[in-house]
C-alpha cells in the first residue's frame, strides 16, 4: 500500500526565481494589462497582445521567440537565422527576375528590398516616473518624422538581477528583427517601433506613432514561479512561414 501510494504523488513542479514585470498597452480609450514572467535566461508573457489564445516565449540561450497558439495547438520559432534568410530572400528581388511569381507574391506582402532609413535620437528634455522609477524620454525619428518615443532607465536602478541579461538580450534580437525583417513582421500582425539605446539602458516605455499605442511599465518585483512556462507544450506543431523552410 505504501508502494503505491508514493507512486501516485506527482513530481514536484521546478521553480525557477526572477522577476514579474506588469506592464499595460494603451490604445486610444483601450488598456490591456500584461504581465511577463522574467529568468535569468527566458521570458514568458501570457495572452500576448491580449489574446486569449497566444503566448510568447523568448529564450536567450536560443536567441529565439516562439509564439505560441492553444487554440491550433502550434506554435511559430522564429530566430536569428530565420530572420536573416527571410530578409536574403527579399534582397534577392534586387538581383533576380521583378517579374517572377515569388516577386510579386512578396511585394503583394509589402516586403520589398527597400533600405530602412536610418534612425535619429533626440532627447526632449524631460523625465517621467513610473513603477516607482525616474526615466528620461527620447523621441526617435526617421526622415525627419517621429516613430517612435521612449523613457528609459539606467538597468543598475531597476534591480532586475539576472534578469536584466535576459531583457537586454531580447531587445536586440527584437532591433534585429526590426531592421532585418520589419515588414514581415508587420505582414504577420507585429511591430517593433524603431529606437536605439545603449546597453547599459532599458525602456519603461514605449510610443509607437505609426499606431498611437504606448507600452508603460506598472510594476517591477521579484518572483518566484513555474518554469514549465518557458516550455513550449510537448504534442504542439511548428508552423512554417511562407517560403522559408525548416
Amino acid at each position: 500500500m505504501l508502494i503505491v501510494a508514493v507512486a501516485a504523488i506527482p513530481p514536484a513542479a521546478t521553480a525557477a526565481s526572477g522577476v514579474r514585470i506588469n506592464y499595460s498597452i494603451q490604445s486610444g480609450a483601450s488598456t490591456i494589462g500584461q504581465t511577463a514572467l522574467v529568468s535569468d535566461t527566458h521570458l514568458f508573457v501570457r495572452q500576448i497582445g491580449g489574446e486569449t489564445n497566444r503566448d510568447m516565449i523568448y529564450s536567450s540561450t536560443e536567441q529565439a521567440v516562439y509564439l505560441v497558439n492553444h487554440a491550433t495547438a502550434s506554435y511559430l520559432r522564429v530566430d536569428n537565422e530565420i530572420v536573416d534568410r527571410v530578409a536574403n530572400l527579399v534582397d534577392s528581388l534586387s538581383a533576380g527576375d521583378e517579374q517572377s511569381g515569388l516577386a510579386s507574391v512578396l511585394r503583394s506582402m509589402g516586403l520589398t528590398n527597400e533600405p530602412e532609413p536610418p534612425i535619429e535620437s533626440r532627447e526632449r528634455g524631460d523625465s517621467l516616473r513610473t513603477a516607482g522609477y525616474a526615466c528620461r524620454v527620447f523621441q526617435f525619428f526617421q526622415n525627419a518624422k517621429l516613430q517612435s518615443e521612449a523613457c528609459v532607465a539606467h538597468i543598475s536602478s531597476l534591480q532586475l538581477g539576472k534578469s536584466a541579461v535576459t531583457l537586454r538580450s531580447l531587445y536586440r534580437f527584437g532591433e534585429n528583427i526590426r531592421s532585418r525583417a520589419g515588414r514581415l513582421l508587420a505582414f504577420l500582425g507585429g511591430r517593433i517601433p524603431p529606437t536605439t539605446f545603449s546597453d547599459d539602458v532599458l525602456p519603461l516605455m514605449v510610443y509607437s506613432a505609426a499606431d498611437q499605442t504606448k507600452a508603460i511599465v506598472d510594476s517591477i518585483g521579484r518572483a518566484d514561479f513555474d518554469s514549465s512556462v518557458f516550455k513550449v507544450p510537448a504534442r504542439y506543431q511548428q508552423e512554417s512561414i511562407p517560403f522559408i523552410s525548416g
